[in-house]
């Protein structure tokens, strides 16, 4: 792969992490459908592209990126209109029209002006060192809050099932569930950068036998199999997240 092609597509997608998981508000996200609210995210999300590839003078990235985030972004506002009940496949949908697009606007980007995006500010400044941490905090933030996201998406049908048949799992601590996750997928991140996989293992023995308690009742068997799969479905994604973010860095 094209060094320079590399450079600029992972700061792209580090920068639409930024601006879709960090600095995307609650309210925002339920807002969107607003044209207000989808052009000032679409507008930030272009911001911070243009910050993170650090290629001065280069506008078009900026502009680029905002017009295809706010087309996407619209597109799937109108498709949620249609498909309510589909939000995890269409966020993974629109997260796929988002990479694409990053590929298409590096792909374009350095076929017209391959000596701009040749000077690189950050590099210039940082060395390869600036694409490493790029990677590392990007992979992080994808799975302690993107990874808070897909979770809560996909068990919310398992959920709804526990309340429409009487069988609600029991009071907890107020997001202690999302906190728990979010934890656990931090850890695994960390355990597998640093090279130690094996440490996952005692992560999910930890867990098993923290939450013995909770699933030994034959009677709350519903309740058992939502936490068990809520527990795999979230190691397989902080795995998943991991082992890309690791194998990017390899690519450096």
């Amino acid at each position: 792969m094209d060094k320079a092609f590399f450079f600029l597509l992972v700061t792209l997608v580090f920068g639409h992490i930024l601006g879709d998981f960090l600095f995307q508000t609650t309210k925002d996200v339920q807002n969107k459908h607003k044209f207000k609210i989808l052009l000032k995210h679409s507008a930030t999300v272009g911001f911070l592209s243009y910050v993170v590839t650090g290629v001065p003078g280069c506008w078009p990235i900026m502009v680029l990126v905002a017009a295809a985030h706010f087309l996407i972004d619209l597109g799937k506002a109108i498709a949620k209109r249609f498909w309510q009940k589909q939000e995890l496949f269409l966020f993974f949908l629109d997260q796929a029209a988002h990479l694409l697009s990053m590929v298409l606007i590096s792909w374009a980007l350095l076929g017209y002006c391959p000596s701009m995006c040749s000077k690189v500010w950050w590099s210039d400044k940082i060395g390869l060192w600036y694409l490493k941490a790029v990677i590392t905090i990007g992979g992080f933030i994808l799975s302690v809050r993107a990874g808070a996201m897909i979770m809560e998406m996909a068990v919310r049908p398992f959920l709804l099932q526990l309340k429409r048949d009487g069988f609600a799992p029991r009071n907890g601590l107020e997001n202690g569930g999302r906190f728990i996750g979010q934890l656990e997928r931090a850890l695994i991140y960390l355990f597998i950068l640093a090279g130690q996989p094996g440490a996952t293992g005692f992560l999910i023995a930890a867990k098993s036998i923290l939450r013995f308690g909770e699933i030994k009742d034959g009677e709350n068997r519903m309740e058992a199999e939502y936490i068990i799969i809520g527990t795999l479905m979230s190691f397989f994604l902080g795995l998943l997240i991991a082992f890309g973010a690791q194998k990017l860095l390899q690519l450096c």
